[in-house]
């Protein structure tokens, strides 16, 4: 996924099935120094992260191998990791949208 100026402003936001899970991968984020809260939006549970500075490439990268991890540990296949409407599916399978 690109980082354009069009998206560097948005937070990312990773789709989990609840609260639960959401406070369960907060808790992971944050033993990476990656801050994350869990919000509940239109239906959804979200963990919501936004950079104190400016969204880079890496960043995201960052979160992304964070989230895969996180997933890959619990057994969950499907995670969505949001950035505005972009869409791409990483290598093992978790989909950044």
């Amino acid at each position: 996924m690109t980082v354009s100026p069009q998206t560097a402003h948005l937070p990312i936001r990773v789709e989990v099935g609840g609260a639960r899970p959401g406070i369960d991968l907060a808790d992971a984020l944050g033993r990476r120094g990656l801050v994350g809260k869990l919000v509940h939006r239109e239906g959804r549970w979200e963990v919501e992260l936004i950079s104190a500075y400016e969204r880079t490439e890496s960043f995201l990268a960052e979160v992304i191998r964070a989230v895969e991890e996180w997933a890959a540990d619990r057994g969950h296949p499907d995670v969505h990791v949001r950035v505005g409407e972009l869409i791409q599916t990483t290598k093992s399978g978790v989909a950044a949208v």
